[in-house]
């Protein structure tokens, strides 16, 4: 892929976003993983759950 290529799918990708509605793109938005679910899975999310469940207890 050379940087002429980019620049098209880039341009492509920004046209079509812009030719969306605003609600969905908003819709769209809210529906978005976190970014540590998104990477690593629910090992975060459960282990935050655990320390909170800790520092409750205490």
């Amino acid at each position: 892929m050379n940087f002429n290529d980019l620049i098209k799918y880039l341009t492509v990708q920004i046209v079509e976003r812009m030719n969306q509605p605003r609600t969905k793109r908003l819709h769209e938005k809210k529906h978005k993983s976190s970014f540590s679910t998104h990477w690593f899975g629910l090992i975060p999310f459960s282990l935050k759950m655990m320390i909170k469940r800790f520092q409750k207890n205490i």
